[in-house]
């Protein structure tokens, strides 16, 4: 079930990032703080990737993703790598490391996680930045079209379907 929402929101992305022109894709917007919907992607992208290749190392670290600006750039190389995320997202669960450094401590944060539950994060962490996504596509492409619950959380669609069938 993990896999089958984490390919769905990746499938989503894709079909919106092939949506936009290099320019929308890659052009600031003053109600992302000047962020880009590149950035976004790109972000929501080297989470993926860490994850992956947290399965030949055993410790994961999101802090120490490249943070590639090519991916923010250039939708076709961000199509590429949601591609290829998407051909290696669906493997067996195993043990990992989780690393965490914080500013203000003196030291690393190690934890125990799994595979399986950093893909629930990483749902969790794509889904709040798709909805920030939407904001800017809604800015610069009013037009595009996206699918109704992307940037929405699912427990988020359950409250509001079931508020509305209690309006009725």
């Amino acid at each position: 079930m993990l896999i089958k929402k984490t390919t769905q929101i990746l499938n989503e992305l894709k079909e919106m990032v092939e949506g936009l022109s290099p320019e929308d894709y890659a052009t600031p917007v003053v109600m992302l703080s000047n962020a880009s919907i590149g950035q976004h992607v790109r972000h929501i992208l080297e989470f993926f990737e860490c994850l992956l290749q947290s399965r030949s190392t055993g410790v994961l670290n999101y802090d120490l993703r490249k943070r590639d600006v090519h991916i923010e750039k250039n939708p076709a190389v961000a199509v590429s790598v949601l591609t290829r995320i998407l051909e290696q997202i669906d493997v067996e669960n195993m043990d990992i490391t989780l690393q965490q450094q914080y500013l203000d401590t003196s030291g690393q944060v190690e934890l125990p996680t799994n595979y399986f539950r950093e893909i629930m994060y990483n749902i969790e962490h794509a889904v709040h930045h798709q909805a920030l996504i939407r904001i800017g596509v809604q800015a610069l492409r009013p037009e595009l079209p996206l699918p109704r619950a992307f940037g929405v959380a699912d427990s988020t669609i359950q409250y509001r379907n079931e508020m509305y069938s209690n309006a009725n």
